[in-house]
This record gives structure tokens, C-alpha cells and sequence, in this order.
């Protein structure tokens, strides 16, 4: 049996756009840490499950998988844009275990 190893997760933040017009226009904001890495092709991606803050009323929750790692030198980076939402991850020094 291989024994189980630990790969890395990433920081991440995002918002919503703007919904609704008038007194109620608003937006989301969202922070958490990705699941570890999930092999897929020649690369990696990770799960995203998070809740916004909650805004008159009510919150939301986001469940996305990150596109693959943009390779930055040694390191990488997911960025997540749809029409709806945008999601940053901080890029992580795999080589001192750190964010950077």
C-alpha cells in the first residue's frame, strides 16, 4: 500500500460582480483554501467550496475546480474568471513550504 502523501493547497480571494441595481446593488466577497492538489493531464487542479459573506439577508455558495497551474517558475499560479465571479489563489514557494 503507497502511503499517503500531502501535496500543497493555495490561499485564495475573490468577489462577485455586482448584482441587482439601486438600494440593493451589492457584491460578495470570499477567502479560504483550496482542497490539495488533484492530478488531471499533464497538470494539476484544485477544488474551490466556499460561502460568501452574507449581505441582506443572505450568502452564497461557490463550488468551482481551478483551471490548470500557469507554470511561474518554480512555482504556480490557478486563476478562476467566469462571468460571475473571480478567484485568485497566492502563488505557494513549493520549495520552502511558504506562500510567497
Amino acid at each position: 500500500m503507497t502511503p499517503s502523501v500531502q501535496t500543497h493547497v493555495h490561499e485564495f480571494l475573490g468577489s462577485t460582480q455586482l448584482a441587482v441595481q439601486g438600494e440593493l446593488r451589492h457584491n460578495h466577497r470570499f477567502a479560504g483554501v483550496t482542497s490539495e492538489e488533484i492530478p488531471k493531464g499533464d497538470s494539476h487542479v484544485h477544488a474551490i467550496l466556499v460561502n460568501t459573506d452574507f449581505f441582506f439577508n443572505h450568502f452564497h455558495e461557490l463550488g468551482v475546480e481551478t483551471g490548470p497551474a500557469i507554470p511561474v517558475g518554480n512555482d504556480d499560479l490557478m486563476k478562476q474568471n467566469r462571468k460571475s465571479y473571480l478567484i485568485d489563489t497566492v502563488i505557494v514557494d513549493k520549495t520552502k513550504h511558504r506562500a510567497v
